[in-house]
């Protein structure tokens, strides 16, 4: 009898595992989605994903309930499920709240005089992309910048609230740097909020904040037909430091 034949042998072959296949319909979908590959209101059919993923529809349902839950996919009763469809107020909206969670996290990073050497690394990593031209991986390692500046704060709560629009956010990063395709202005930009964050001035950390968000969006917004005067002005948030 071939080893490992018998009912009570160690199975020489690993089955798959349902979630590792609902993984890798997330992980595949969402790439997709974020490279432009499936545009934005396309509608998804199931027999079609299952059919180029090789799975049965379980574990994809599963990772559609998933990008639906992340915004990246919405699903439309009597009609199925369509990449979310990114609409100017979509990105004021996402925008202002954005502005305002991470000019409240520059702050507590500043006054509880945590070390900024997350931050910097992530600078010198942005500045060397800048340099190989790698527009797709400046934008990641932009909202990685971002993420451990509202890490850095201390404080779970902006942080769970930057991870809700995370997926959105890059959907919206990824459709300004394909407008713009300025990769060293977008490093230079998180330098600026750095330096800023570092002089330990709280008032001019916000003011770096609110205006590296603002020129990253708002010719997006205006290039979309909305109305980039809707997006609140870094001088909404400039409250007097705690020394003023």
């Amino acid at each position: 009898m071939p080893e490992g034949s018998g009912s009570d042998a160690k199975p020489l072959l690993v089955p798959a595992e349902r979630p590792r296949l609902a993984d890798h319909a997330y992980g595949e979908i969402r790439r997709t989605i974020l490279q432009g590959l499936l545009p934005m209101g396309q509608r998804l059919l199931e027999v079609d994903l299952s059919r180029q993923l090789g799975m049965s529809r379980a574990p994809l349902r599963e990772a559609i309930r998933r990008l639906v839950e992340e915004g990246l996919l919405e699903e439309r009763p009597q009609k199925g499920v369509y990449v979310r469809q990114i609409t100017p107020d979509d990105i004021i909206d996402m925008y202002n709240a954005r502005m305002a969670f991470e000019s409240l996290a520059a702050r507590l990073v500043i006054r509880s005089g945590v070390s900024t050497a997350p931050l910097r690394d992530l600078v010198e990593k942005l500045e060397g992309l800048a340099v190989s031209g790698d527009e797709r991986a400046v934008t990641t390692e932009g909202l990685n910048f971002h993420r451990a500046l509202c890490e850095l704060s201390g404080n779970l709560v902006i942080l769970e609230m930057f991870d809700a629009l995370a997926a959105r956010l890059q959907l919206a990063i990824a459709l300004h740097d394909a407008e713009v395709g300025d990769s060293f202005g977008i490093a230079h930009s998180h330098v600026e909020v750095l330096e800023a964050v570092e002089s330990g001035d709280e008032v001019a950390a916000v003011e770096a904040v609110g205006s590296h968000v603002l020129t990253t969006v708002g010719s997006l917004v205006r290039s979309m037909g909305g109305d980039p005067a809707l997006l609140l002005p870094p001088g909404v948030y400039r409250l007097p430091g705690p020394t003023a």
